[in-house]
C-alpha cells in the first residue's frame, strides 16, 4: 500500500483539556491524517483546505514530524469541534482541541456544536434544527388523542343544527303584534293584540287567565302552533281606564238644620274603579247649623286621571216633629226612584219593638230610620214566609196607628 494514502494510527492522546479521547471518537478520525507535533507555526502559514491539497503535501513516513517549526504550506485537517482558519495564524498557537467533530471538507460551512456527519440521515438528539419536534413525534400525538377532533367537530355541528332548526321554527311561528292596550270593562280577544305571520298557524290561550280589576301592565301567555310545532311566547298589554265617571243623583238636594251633610250617602258614581264614590268632593263645604241655598260642584277623578263633574243645588230647610222622619223618606225616595213622589200623605209610625225608631209608609214604599238618622228602604226576603207576614202587619199598622204628615210640609225635600 502506497505509504502516502495511510499512516499510522495514533495512540490515544490526552487533548488539551486533559481528557482521554475514547475509541468512537478516534474511529471519526480521518485515516490519513496524523497530529502534528506541539510547537511554533511559522508566520504566516495557511492551512490549506481538505480536498484541494497540493500531492506531495502529506509526509511519506508514518511517524510523527518533530517539533520545532512546520514547513511553510503544509497542512492537515484539524480534528475536534474546530473551524478552518483563513488567514496567518499567529506564531506561538497552542495545540489544537480535540472534541466530538468531523473533518472539514472542501470549502464547506464550518460546523459548529454537536453536528451530525455529513450523509447521515438520522437526526441527533437535542433540539432540532427547526424547532418542531421529530415527524414520528407529531404522528404518536395523532394517534394517542384522536378524541380531541372529534369533540370539537360533533359539538360544532350541534351548534349549526340547533340554530338552523331555530331559525324554520322562527319563521313559521312568527306573529305580528297589532295592539297593547285593553280598555278596563272590555270583552278581551288575544286575535286583538297578535296575529300569526303564518296562514296554517294559529293562537291557543287560557281566556279565564286574563281578568284584570285595575290598571296596570299584565303579561299574557299564549302558544302559537303550526302542525306539531309549538312554541310559547309572551305578551305585555297595558290595562286603561278610558271611561268617564258618572255622578249619578238628583239636581237639587235638601238637608234638616242640623243634619251631617255627606255627598257620598247621597250621589252614586259608576266607573271601571270600584268604590269610586269615596272620591267625591264638593267645591265647598255645606254649613247645616243655618238655613240658606247653596250652589256647588261636585267632582271625582278615577285611578287613570279621568274625571267627571256635577253642578248641583243644596238647600237646608228647618224642619221639626214627626215632619222629620217624613222628609228623610221623601228624600230617599226622590233619590232611589230619581223622580219627586207624586202622595199626597205620608204615614209615620213609631215602632215599639224592633231596630227600627220610625217606619214610613210612602206611594206603598216603606222605609225605615235607625237611631242615627239614617234613612233606608225596608227589605225582607220574598221566599221566606214569617217575613212576608211581618212586612204585611207592618203595612197595616202604620196605615192604622201611624201620624198623617201632608206632603205640602216637606215640600222642599221632592
Amino acid at each position: 500500500m502506497d505509504e502516502n494514502n495511510q499512516l499510522e494510527r495514533p495512540v490515544p492522546k490526552k487533548n488539551g483539556a486533559g481528557i482521554h479521547m475514547d475509541r468512537a471518537e478516534m474511529k471519526k478520525r480521518p485515516a490519513t491524517s496524523s497530529r502534528p507535533q506541539a510547537g511554533n507555526r511559522p508566520t504566516g502559514s495557511r492551512r490549506p483546505q481538505a480536498g484541494n491539497r497540493p500531492t506531495g503535501s502529506r509526509p511519506t513516513t508514518s511517524s510523527r514530524p518533530q517539533t520545532g517549526n512546520r514547513p511553510t504550506g503544509s497542512s492537515r485537517p484539524q480534528a475536534g469541534n474546530h473551524r478552518s482558519q483563513t488567514g496567518n495564524r499567529p506564531t506561538g498557537s497552542s495545540r489544537p482541541q480535540t472534541g466530538n467533530s468531523r473533518p472539514q471538507t472542501g470549502n464547506s460551512r464550518p460546523q459548529t456544536g454537536n453536528s451530525r456527519p455529513a450523509g447521515s440521515s438520522r437526526p441527533q438528539t437535542g433540539s432540532h434544527p427547526t424547532g418542531r419536534p421529530p415527524q414520528n413525534r407529531r404522528r404518536r400525538r395523532r394517534r394517542r388523542n384522536p378524541i380531541a377532533t372529534f369533540v370539537p367537530a360533533l359539538i360544532l355541528g350541534l351548534i349549526m343544527a340547533f340554530i338552523a332548526s331555530a331559525i324554520i321554527k322562527g319563521s313559521l311561528l312568527k306573529v305580528k303584534k297589532t295592539n297593547n292596550e285593553y280598555v278596563l270593562g272590555t270583552t278581551f280577544d288575544i286575535y286583538n293584540y297578535v296575529e300569526p305571520v303564518n296562514d296554517k298557524a294559529y293562537i291557543e290561550y287560557d281566556k279565564t287567565e286574563f281578568s284584570p280589576k285595575e290598571i296596570g301592565t299584565y303579561e299574557i301567555k299564549y302558544k302559537v302552533v303550526r302542525g306539531k310545532l309549538k312554541k310559547r311566547r309572551k305578551i305585555k298589554i297595558s290595562v286603561i281606564d278610558a271611561d268617564i265617571p258618572l255622578i249619578e243623583g238628583p239636581d237639587e238636594i235638601s238637608f234638616i238644620i242640623g243634619e251631617k251633610c255627606d255627598f257620598r250617602d247621597y250621589y252614586r258614581v259608576s266607573d271601571s274603579e270600584p268604590n269610586l264614590v269615596e272620591k267625591l268632593k264638593s267645591s265647598m263645604d255645606i254649613d247645616t247649623s243655618v238655613t240658606g241655598t247653596y250652589n256647588i260642584t261636585l267632582r271625582v277623578t278615577d285611578w287613570y286621571n279621568n274625571s267627571s263633574t256635577k253642578e248641583i243645588v243644596v238647600k237646608v230647610y228647618d224642619i221639626e216633629g214627626e215632619a222629620v222622619y217624613a222628609a228623610k223618606a221623601v228624600r230617599a225616595y226622590k233619590i232611589a226612584m230619581g223622580v219627586e213622589t207624586d202622595a199626597a200623605n205620608i204615614y209615620v209610625y213609631a215602632a215599639e219593638d224592633g231596630d227600627a225608631e220610625r217606619y214610613v209608609l210612602l206611594n206603598e214604599s216603606l222605609y225605615e230610620i235607625n237611631a242615627d238618622g239614617k234613612c233606608s228602604e225596608y227589605t225582607y226576603d220574598f221566599s221566606d214566609k214569617s217575613q212576608i207576614e211581618i212586612y204585611q202587619q207592618l203595612l197595616i199598622d202604620v196605615k192604622e196607628q201611624g201620624d198623617i204628615i201632608p206632603i205640602e210640609e216637606v215640600y222642599g225635600f221632592r
